[in-house]
């Protein structure tokens, strides 16, 4: 769970820095099977970098802090000069994904909340193409992510 939250704070707090527009990063099937099979060592590598939760929030803001995730990332597979923008999609869309399918839209229906959408934040910054990629393999990056609704 730590991992998760870790990923999400980072990718989040980078959203504003890369995707004003939501362009589409490419992101591959290959891509997102790199991702679901490094995670655990991805994850770990990024935390021995940048250190662990909100320390590590801006780390891609700094030219050699960018330059040491695009190697770390190039390590598991993720390649060229938007390996770290494909990173961060990856995980905006993992974390909408996470919250769409752990039940929380009907949590806010039942709560009498319905149209609101707990995810309306991040939506602007997710690419549709991008989105339906990370969701066409999610039974894979649900496991590596240990996520309990895994399907």
């Amino acid at each position: 769970m730590k991992k998760i939250i870790l990923l999400v704070l980072t990718v989040f707090m980078t959203a504003a820095l890369y995707a004003q527009n939501a362009k589409s990063t490419g992101l591959t099937d290959k891509d997102v099977q790199n991702f679901a099979k490094h995670f655990n060592s991805i994850s770990a590598d990024m935390e021995k970098a940048f250190g662990d939760g909100a320390e590590n929030q801006g780390y891609i803001s700094k030219k050699a802090d960018y330059l040491k995730a695009e190697k770390i990332l190039a390590k598991y597979g993720f390649t060229g000069t938007d390996a770290v923008e494909k990173y961060a999609m990856l995980g905006r869309c993992v974390g909408v994904l996470t919250v769409e399918k752990s039940g929380a839209m009907e949590m806010y229906k039942a709560m009498g909340m319905a149209g609101m959408d707990p995810m309306a934040a991040q939506r602007p910054y997710i690419n549709q193409k991008d989105y339906e990629v990370v969701e066409r393999n999610w039974a894979a990056v649900a496991k590596a992510i240990a996520y309990e609704g895994a399907q």
